[in-house]
């Protein structure tokens, strides 16, 4: 009998970890989203490329959108 409320006792602290060790997934959650807009940042940036200290145009403007 004493090793049946041992073993209910361990089960028990082992759902407590589990549950300690979920929250730091939520924060992985967060941080994709905030890489998702860098990504997006980044794509603008795409339109131009520097070649010895010079600015060069990669694509043109559209002309009803502007550049970006």
């Amino acid at each position: 009998m004493a090793e049946e409320i041992d073993l209910d006792e361990m089960e028990e602290e082992q759902e407590e970890e589990e549950e300690v060790e979920e929250e730091p997934k939520k924060e992985t959650k967060k941080t994709k989203t905030s890489s998702k807009t860098e990504k997006d940042k980044s794509k603008r940036y795409e339109l131009y490329e520097v070649e010895d200290g010079e600015i060069k145009r990669l694509k043109k403007p559209c002309p009803r959108c502007g550049p970006g």
